[in-house]
C-alpha cells in the first residue's frame, strides 16, 4: 500500500482499496494512528461523507459543530453593595 501512495499520492480512500485490496477499516485505522501520513490520500469526512485529506470531520462540520455547541446566554455577575451580601447574576436575552 505504500508504493501505491508514493505512485498516486492524493488518491481516494476506494482508490487505495481497489487497488490494494487492503479493508477500508483498516485503511481508515492506519490514518487514525498516523501510519498514512495526512494528505497522502482522500477519505470521507465522518460526518458528512465528503472528501478529506486530515482530521476525522471536513471544516464545514467543525464549524457546525462549534456553532452547534457554543453558548448561547451570556451572565455578568455583579457584586454587591452591601457587605457580605450575595452575588447577583444577570441574563441576557435569549435570541437566535
Amino acid at each position: 500500500m505504500a508504493d501505491y501512495l508514493e505512485d498516486y499520492p492524493g488518491s481516494s480512500l476506494d482508490e487505495v482499496h481497489k487497488a490494494t485490496n487492503v479493508p477500508r477499516n483498516i485503511i481508515l485505522a492506519m490514518i487514525r494512528s498516523n501510519r498514512i501520513l495526512s494528505g497522502m490520500m482522500s477519505y470521507p469526512c465522518e460526518s458528512c461523507k465528503e472528501p478529506i485529506v486530515k482530521g476525522r470531520i471536513c471544516q464545514k462540520c467543525a464549524d457546525a459543530a462549534i456553532q452547534y455547541f457554543s453558548p448561547r446566554e451570556t451572565s455578568t455577575v455583579e457584586p454587591s453593595t452591601r457587605p457580605g451580601a450575595m452575588y447577583i447574576r444577570h441574563k441576557a436575552d435569549r435570541r437566535r
